[in-house]
């Protein structure tokens, strides 16, 4: 299939297009670590991307093919961060923010995905994330945060089994028996601590451990059972007072459990706090500085587990979060977990071949029009950039609902210091930021 778009006139006119979810996905995992460090959350990071990034190249050998090219051009290619590959963007005032740091760090993690071609490392990084994991865990079951600390972290280990079942529900599974020893356990680990809150109130609800707990399927006994009861009857009547977040979570054990009616009503609440726009998609303006990516993969998770059929609205929340990759890196905690887990799981069937550049720049001369290659079932992003130089008295300051660009002219005084002004005579040191 084909896709236009209209490039306006101008001479430095670049349009960049994306047209495959699982090669963003790809691009936006972890990599490998020479050494896995010795602290859960990093062997659980490094065991979520080793284990996804192993089953991808296996299952997309187009993805070699996209491997093998970029190793053969590092310094050009898309795993180089945005930030570092535009050479427009380094300037001495960007020198001396924090965007650089952020920049080669984003670089030097997508640099290590070339080491996924060496299926001996891939094997050794999940040996070593075991490994840690085995020695993080402790005699009751928990794991502890780092190996110096004693008390196992009921938080650390539901977050660890989070991964896991992610994992499980993508397929992804290890076949290592020492991580189904160490999932066991660490079952075990949290039953048994709902188990002792149950006995002090036999109302005990809890959201997460249901939510987290049903993904496996290792039996929970009639005691537990108890609380999953409770917690289910409790979301029955409170739903409305929990986060956006918190109500995807719910919807789905409600689905799960049985009560597809009212998991239905409760997405249809959530989705009453999103916004549509034809050029960002749909975002919840409400999570913004709230674990904003991670919430709004777990509410598309939702929807797509509970109202699979409103596919325009799975397709705008989608359109967003490849937009947020492209704007951000994502990272290598808990929101990369669930990001990469919930696009997947839409488009991890999808064909595609390296040969169909699923990014790439194209340079333009405007006014035209362009038709773009797009993949059947799969969506297509991008933009259109325009360079120009101008005098500097002509770029003005500029703003839109997503974005201002401001401008400010200083003078240096006699004493040294920077003073803002628009007068200016002849031999005067300036500044423009």
């Amino acid at each position: 299939a084909t896709a236009t778009v209209s490039v306006p006139g101008g001479d430095n006119v670049s349009v960049i297009v994306n047209n495959s979810p699982v090669w963003s996905v790809f691009t936006a995992l972890p990599g490998l670590v020479e050494k896995v460090e010795p602290s859960a959350t990093s062997a659980t990071a490094a065991l979520f991307g080793a284990a996804v990034a192993d089953r991808l190249l296996s299952a997309h050998p187009w993805l070699r093919q996209g491997l093998d090219s970029i190793a053969a051009n590092p310094g050009d290619s898309v795993l180089v961060s945005a930030l570092q590959r535009n050479a427009s963007l380094k300037t001495l005032l960007l020198g001396q923010t924090p965007w650089v740091s952020r920049a080669m760090s984003e670089t030097e993690r997508m640099a290590r995905l070339v080491l996924l071609l060496d299926s001996a490392q891939v094997d050794k990084t999940l040996g070593e994330a075991v490994e840690v994991l085995s020695k993080l865990q402790r005699s009751g079951g928990g794991l502890a945060w780092r190996t110096q600390y004693p008390q196992p972290s009921e938080w650390m280990t539901r977050d660890f089994l989070s991964s896991v079942a992610r994992l499980n529900s993508l397929g992804y599974r290890t076949a290592d028996p020492r991580l189904s020893a160490i999932v066991d356990r660490a079952l075990s680990y949290c039953d048994s601590l709902v188990a002792l809150e149950l006995v002090r109130n036999v109302k005990t609800t809890d959201l997460n451990y249901v939510a987290m707990r049903y993904r496996f399927d290792r039996p929970q006994g009639k005691r537990l059972r108890a609380v999953t009861d409770n917690t289910l009857a409790w979301l029955r009547k409170g739903w409305r007072s929990l986060s956006l977040a918190d109500k995807a979570r719910a919807a789905m054990v409600l689905d799960h459990y049985g009560d597809h009616k009212l998991a239905s009503t409760i997405m249809e609440s959530v989705l009453q706090y999103s916004v549509k726009a034809k050029t960002l998609g749909a975002y919840f303006p409400s999570l913004a500085g709230h674990d904003e990516l991670s919430s709004t993969a777990v509410i598309l998770d939702a929807l797509l587990a509970v109202a699979s059929d409103d596919k325009s609205m799975a397709d705008a929340m989608t359109q967003w979060l490849l937009l947020q990759k492209d704007a951000r890196d994502w990272g290598t905690s808990r929101p990369t977990t669930d990001i990469v887990s919930t696009l997947l799981s839409r488009y991890d069937g999808a064909t595609a071949d390296y040969s169909g550049a699923p990014s790439q720049t194209i340079a333009a001369h405007g006014p035209a029009t362009i038709n773009l290659y797009k993949r059947a079932g799969q969506p297509l992003w991008g933009a259109v950039v325009e360079q120009k130089t101008e005098l500097p008295s002509k770029v003005k300051a500029h703003s839109t609902a997503d974005l201002s660009i401001g401008k400010r002219l200083y003078k240096q005084m006699p004493d040294g210091s920077w003073r803002e002004t628009t007068t200016f005579d002849v031999g005067d040191k300036v500044q423009v930021t």
